[in-house]
């Protein structure tokens, strides 16, 4: 029984080995402006799950045609702290009603199936929805991604990496900071910044990223 129950494991880690390196192998000549990408950022309760819930989510998936766009308000089923109503302006009432993350769950692993997952401090992001995959679909979230946190620290060390302040820089406008849908929105209208940049550094391809471990898998 041992014996079967380590051979099964062992099949079912094959399993999950091939398929990230055939989701991986979609993208190694892929142009890295006609990357799969899914913009992500979300509104929290706090800093990590699973005491802290979410708020706010929003995708922008640039490259699909046409492009899909997703958000929605969500009833964390808990108080907004008022230091976080402060932030982002998000309060109890506003919430009252809204959609549980739960509900949600279902249409976000379909909007992010076969998608780069991208946000700016991708962890942060990543570590409640890799919550959500794991708590409400019982399942592992296997997805590549690729930080503009990461890519602003590496290519234009600016005083301040926030994503404010990189938007700053480069004259992009920003409308309601701290709110899920303007910064998707923000990190959007940077992503031609950065992959301009990333070409001028020889970085042609989706398989030149992974390689210098700029897309993470």
């Amino acid at each position: 029984m041992v014996l079967w129950f380590l051979n099964f494991s062992v099949v079912i880690l094959r399993s999950n080995v091939v398929k990230k390196s055939e989701k991986m192998s979609l993208f190694e000549d892929m142009p890295i402006n006609e990357l799969p990408l899914a913009i992500l950022d979300l509104e929290t309760t706090g800093f990590k799950p699973p005491e802290a819930k979410i708020t706010e989510v929003a995708i922008i998936c640039p490259n699909s045609s046409p492009e899909e766009v997703f958000h929605s308000l969500v009833d964390p089923e808990v108080r907004i702290p008022a230091e976080i109503t402060a932030l982002t302006g998000i309060t109890n009432s506003m919430v009252k009603g809204k959609p549980k993350i739960g509900q949600l769950a279902e249409k976000i692993a379909e909007i992010l199936e076969g998608k780069i997952f991208v946000a700016h401090n991708v962890p942060f992001d990543l570590a409640f929805i890799s919550h959500l995959f794991s708590s409400v679909l019982d399942r592992e979230l296997q997805i590549p991604s690729l930080c503009t946190l990461r890519l602003s620290r590496k290519f234009f060390a600016l005083p301040s990496n926030s994503l404010g302040a990189v938007a700053k820089h480069f004259n992009i406008q920003t409308v309601g900071a701290h709110r899920a849908m303007a910064d998707t929105l923000t990190v959007k209208l940077l992503m031609p910044v950065f992959i301009e940049r990333l070409d001028r550094e020889g970085y042609k391809n989706g398989g030149d990223l992974i390689r210098a471990k700029l897309i993470k898998t």
